[in-house]
């Protein structure tokens, strides 16, 4: 007998889990990140307003929800962006964080309005977990304690 993947019931339970992980993971980002101690983070918090009022026009099916959303967390994905190539000092965590914050906020909308099947939410997934795998095993995460 068969089973397809989507019927598997591990399936959205893992989901849930690494979207909580990716949540969270961006929130410490935000909160211990450099981005909120520079100029550019007036603007993203207005962003993410507009991202909130784009998630409640598409939880009410209003008009103008498949534009406010996607153009906001472009905006976002733009500023962070630019917030890197500012950076002085990059490392390869930096890098990684870059590919997983830009592609989330560009890949989530689109999906969101149906531009792009789900399949490619895989790939800011992909990023989160090289950038989470990195974290741990730099000075950082459980490096010292593999000594």
């Amino acid at each position: 007998m068969y089973i397809k993947p989507k019927e598997l019931i591990g399936e959205p339970l893992l989901n849930f889990g690494l979207s909580g992980a990716q949540f969270f993971a961006a929130v410490l980002i935000l909160r211990f990140g450099t981005i909120t101690k520079s100029v550019l983070w007036r603007f993203v918090k207005f962003l993410f307003g507009v991202a909130c009022i784009g998630v409640m026009f598409k939880i009410l099916h209003w008009a103008g929800a498949d534009i406010i959303l996607p153009v906001s967390m472009l905006a976002i994905a733009l500023l962070y962006l630019i917030h890197f190539v500012k950076k002085p000092k990059k490392n390869h965590l930096d890098i990684l964080k870059l590919l997983w914050i830009v592609s989330a906020f560009t890949i989530k909308p689109m999906i969101l309005a149906h531009w792009l099947d789900r399949q490619y939410s895989l790939i800011p997934l992909l990023f989160f977990l090289l950038a989470f795998a990195d974290f741990l095993l730099t000075k950082k995460g459980l490096r010292p304690y593999f000594r």
